[in-house]
């Protein structure tokens, strides 16, 4: 596995297929799966595995990334007294419902090069949310 900064991910756009990491610094997540990551490198050598921090890569990121409505979960009590949590939108000035990105970590984006052209120049492909091994076996094979 290759760690990126902004600057070499551009390296990307070279290779003819990959997998990249997005991970957060503090992620429990993201600590569990960098391993597991590390392991599908060295099983699948002919892929090119690649890793970047979010904040290092997040205009990057931000392309992918699922717009989806921007909420706050607020509690109310259900017939019962029980505690509920329900997702309210939040609203723009004129009325509209607020988007914004869905952040999501670890998050990995599969790359080819003849997926690459004008609008994605790294050839980004899919990409998925997760952290286990079935995960990666999934994509690889």
């Amino acid at each position: 596995m290759v760690y990126l900064t902004k600057e070499e991910l551009s390296k990307l756009k070279d290779k003819e297929f990959g997998i990249l990491l997005f991970y957060a610094t503090g992620c429990k997540y993201c600590e569990i799966s960098k391993p597991l990551f590390e392991e599908a490198s060295q099983n699948f050598p002919q892929i090119g595995f690649y890793a970047i921090e979010f904040n290092e890569g997040k205009e990057y990121y931000e392309k992918f990334a699922e717009t989806v409505e921007d909420v706050t979960f607020q509690e109310i009590k259900n017939d019962n007294g029980e505690s509920e949590f329900v997702a309210v939108p939040n609203l723009n000035e004129d009325g509209t419902v607020k988007m914004t990105k869905k952040y999501s970590f670890p998050s990995f984006y599969v790359h080819h090069l003849k997926a690459s052209n004008p609008e994605n120049e790294y050839g980004f492909i899919g990409g998925w949310d997760g952290a286990t091994q079935k995960d990666l076996e999934t994509v690889i094979m």
